[in-house]
């Protein structure tokens, strides 16, 4: 199974490698990327290293919301190890490195990851009440259906904590997030602003695709960015690829429903995968040590 898990991301990563040179104009998307506006271009590199630090914060609040103290600066290292990591792993794997990062203890390990899901969750659930806000906008009802349907199950997961240690045969090793739900209702306020930072990210990281297609001449409606662009994320989330590179941008093409920019549109995607994946997973593996270093000697 877990042979399985790396391998399809890198199958899929070829497959889809393979597709676009035959299918796609590869020299219009080096044109467009020789013809890239730098402006715009600086300004969605500057927003996407200031996603590391962001996320830190949202981490740390979540943290702090489930009574959990860690310091920021672990948080931090947390963090940069997910994303470092994110390139790599499929689904965002990365993510549940975070805990083993603060913890080595079993139980705190386990209620770190319970709440790096919630965390998850909540994330997701921003993602799909902003792409219902555009679509909503738009009037395409057809997939509004969809977001509603994606923000009922994730209010049903998280109702379902509160039985989470009643699961068979795993319930018993997690009964140290059964209480997670009631904490995180108790701490309302800390919870509202730790929520408050997923929409913040992920209004910065519609920002930057914004940049992104701006940066490469293409002319677009706001409002379909608001709407398509979150399903575009959630495709890029499935472990068909790697760092959800061709997922996300077919996603986005199909939603856009423009075939005459084709190369155009992918060329900013592609950018996305370039700075939101693999420049921050280098920008992370490269600061990881100073981090690491500075964590030890308040140790």
């Amino acid at each position: 199974m877990k042979k399985i898990k790396v391998i399809l991301p890198l199958l899929g990563f070829c497959l889809i490698i393979l597709w676009i040179s035959y299918n796609i104009d590869v020299n219009q998307i080096i044109f467009s990327l020789k013809q890239t506006d730098k402006t715009y271009l600086f300004l969605a590199i500057i927003l996407s290293v200031i996603q590391i630090f962001l996320a830190s914060i949202r981490f740390y609040l979540f943290l702090n919301a489930a009574n959990t103290k860690v310091r920021l600066t672990k948080c931090t290292e947390a963090v940069m190890t997910a994303i470092a990591y994110n390139s790599f792993l499929p689904s965002k794997g990365g993510d549940l490195l975070k805990a083993f990062v603060i913890s080595k203890e079993k139980p705190k390990v386990i209620r770190i990851t319970g709440i790096t899901v919630v965390e998850r969750i909540f994330d997701l659930f921003t993602i799909a009440l902003i792409s219902l806000t555009g679509l909503l906008l738009l009037e395409e009802y057809k997939y509004a259906i969809t977001s509603v349907s994606l923000l009922c199950t994730l209010c049903v997961i998280l109702l379902g904590f509160k039985k989470i240690n009643q699961l068979p045969f795993i319930g018993k090793k997690l009964n140290s997030i059964k209480d997670l739900y009631r904490i995180f209702i108790k701490n309302w306020k800390s919870t509202i602003l730790a929520v408050t930072t997923c929409f913040l990210i992920w209004s910065i990281n519609l920002l930057i695709i914004i940049l992104l297609l701006k940066s490469v001449g293409f002319n677009f409606i706001y409002f379909k960015i608001l709407a398509y662009w979150p399903f575009a994320m959630i495709a890029g989330i499935l472990p068909l690829s790697i760092s959800g590179f061709g997922t996300r941008d077919g996603a986005f093409l199909y939603l856009l429903e423009n075939t005459e920019f084709t190369e155009t549109i992918l060329t900013a995607t592609f950018l996305y995968t370039l700075l939101v994946y693999w420049f921050l997973s280098l920008t992370s593996f490269i600061l990881l040590p100073i981090i690491k270093y500075n964590n030890r000697d308040k140790e």
